[in-house]
């Protein structure tokens, strides 16, 4: 029917990644902005030391099928544990109307709260070219140091991404370092 808008759809690919290699790193120091520079665009509530650890992660493609023997490359960030995106809870998420009132939906049950779309945690952009996926994922701190526990061990370590992708647009829903293979679940 000419002049329907078609409704995009998500598209949604679990993958399965067996590591290789991994190079992590733990940073401290006061923060950049107050090392010179303008000091206009500072917020002054800001912490005045910052602490991060970033954890590179590269390993080949075991499913989905089509992607199987293609390079993944992850960075993962620690974040601010105190950051709005670590903090949210799922009441932050109700949708809004133009008085900033909370929405609903009617069903036959009663009233139903109207959610907005979770942030997802990163995003994965394919290199043009190359057989090669790059993933940036910001987690908590706790989560890095859990991973590096894991990467300690001799034993075959996996990642699991749960990728939802819209046009071109690859966000991460979901991650995971783990001992078993997830394709194998």
């Amino acid at each position: 029917m000419p002049g329907r808008r078609q409704i995009a759809k998500h598209e949604h690919t679990f993958v399965a990644i067996s590591i290789e290699r991994h190079i992590a790193r733990c940073n401290a120091g006061v923060d950049l902005n107050l090392l010179g520079g303008s000091l206009y665009d500072v917020d002054p509530k800001a912490l005045v030391y910052r602490f991060d650890t970033t954890l590179e992660v590269s390993g080949i493609c075991t499913y989905p099928v089509d992607r199987a023997g293609e390079r993944y490359d992850i960075t993962v960030y620690s974040a601010n544990p105190y950051s709005r995106e670590l903090t949210l809870r799922i009441s932050d998420l109700q949708a809004r109307d133009k008085e900033d009132a909370p929405r609903f939906k009617k069903l036959k049950h009663g009233l139903v709260p109207v959610y907005q779309e979770a942030p997802s945690l990163g995003y994965i952009e394919k290199v043009r070219g190359a057989r090669l996926y790059s993933v940036v994922v910001w987690v908590a701190p706790v989560f890095v140091t859990d991973a590096l526990t894991l990467l300690s061990h001799d034993r075959q370590l996996y990642a699991a991404i749960q990728e939802r992708r819209l046009n071109r647009r690859r966000e991460v829903r979901s991650f995971s370092i783990q001992t078993a293979d997830p394709s194998e679940e």
